[in-house]
């Protein structure tokens, strides 16, 4: 497990929205939870925010459910909703 991040977000914008820096948010963690550029999965960070929806969607399709317990504190749910129309 560990939190990916864009190019497009470096350190000054993560201190921004966390308070700290990026080199002090990977200190914090440590290395059994790695802070990687997700370009690193092959994946261009203009698309992550696609992908993430899509992942999202899919799960909602095939009935899976997302557990946001350590996120949110809510129980696994299915998120958004089919519209058949």
């Amino acid at each position: 497990m560990g939190i990916l991040h864009t190019t497009k977000v470096g350190s000054t914008e993560m201190a921004k929205a966390l308070g700290i820096s990026l080199s002090r948010l990977k200190t914090l963690l440590g290395s059994s939870f790695p802070i990687k550029n997700i370009s690193t999965l092959g994946l261009k960070p203009k698309y992550i925010e696609a992908a993430t929806f899509a992942w999202l969607a899919k799960k909602r399709l095939i009935g899976e459910r997302i557990y946001l317990k350590l996120s949110t504190g809510a129980k696994p749910s299915l998120l958004g909703e089919i519209n058949k129309n």
